[in-house]
């Protein structure tokens, strides 16, 4: 199912055609995931002054904050079957566990969000006098890595996303195109975080919420485009991202309401984000790859 040519990843036509097409795909995707969040939504709405009612229903819904965790996953996973059939569903789980990547790439992924989260905190001092020393300890560092491990295995977005999604956006569209649709509606998909009582439950604004999302998403194309197609990588750089920044402790809601740590480390996302659009605009696929990718024949060098 995934292709590359020329550093760029797509995914070719079905032999039979598109039975569930990519539309039909990020509603699938949308409905599962949204369906999962309204028991966590709700949540913070309701008290112990809330209707009984209500919180026996609040009760009953619980078990589909499942489909929060891995509505995306079913989603790609039930896609690609209808559409590729196991051939398709062996390729995309292939592109999950690929390692087989340079070693820089491993470095990029779960050490650049650390180098971006701390430059946040040390310039954040310069930015507000009232905040303390900067004290990054051991016990943060730990908490830093069990909330990776946790993400590791509860977040799978990346398999929907960089791993289904964008190789279809690439067959009709740039890199650098299909990487901003996608983080845009990447973006529209954690809406329901901002439905909650008192906003986003980290404390930060939609403006900067956006900003960060399409920014990192404009790296992780780059980086899913630069591995020829690895899941594994731009999963384990989501993951290192939320990982540094609930560990360290960058966000409002965390450091008693403190922005600007937050802020930094979203305009230092902002810059690589530009700067891999930048990578990603001087992509193209070959004439010969224009070709195959719409008539489906073999043109496999990753998969």
């Amino acid at each position: 199912m995934l292709y590359a040519a020329d550093g760029v990843v797509y995914a070719k036509t079905p032999e039979n055609g598109f039975k569930i097409g990519l539309v039909t795909f990020f509603i699938v995707a949308f409905i599962l995931s949204w369906i999962g969040a309204t028991p966590m939504v709700l949540a913070s709405w309701i008290d112990a002054e809330s209707h009984p009612g209500l919180r026996q229903f609040l009760q009953q819904i619980a078990p589909l904050q499942i489909l929060m965790l891995y509505g995306t996953l079913l989603a790609a996973l039930a896609v690609t079957a209808i559409n590729y059939g196991w051939s398709g569903l062996r390729s995309l789980l292939g592109a999950l566990f690929k390692f087989r990547v340079p070693l820089r790439w491993y470095g990029f992924a779960l050490l650049l969000p650390s180098v971006i989260v701390i430059t946040g905190l040390v310039l954040s001092r310069i930015f507000d006098a009232s905040l303390p020393p900067l004290n990054i300890n051991q016990s943060m560092l730990l908490s830093t890595l069990q909330i990776f491990t946790i993400y590791l295995v509860l977040n799978t977005e990346e398999v929907a996303w960089r791993g289904y999604a964008l190789p279809q956006l690439q067959r009709s569209l740039s890199p650098l195109k299909a990487s901003l649709i996608l983080s845009v509606i990447w973006a529209v998909f954690h809406a329901p975080l901002f439905m909650m009582n008192g906003g986003h439950p980290a404390g930060y604004s939609i403006v900067e919420f956006v900003i960060l999302v399409v920014s990192i998403g404009m790296i992780a194309g780059y980086l899913f485009n630069s591995t020829a197609g690895s899941v594994l990588l731009v999963h384990l750089f989501h993951q290192a991202n939320n990982a540094w920044g609930e560990g360290l402790q960058i966000f409002p809601a965390m450091n008693g309401g403190a922005v600007w740590p937050f802020r930094l480390a979203v305009a230092g996302f902002a810059v690589l984000g530009i700067a891999a659009a930048y990578g990603l605009s001087k992509r193209r696929l070959p004439p010969g790859a224009q070709t195959l990718r719409t008539t489906g024949d073999n043109l496999k060098t990753e998969e």
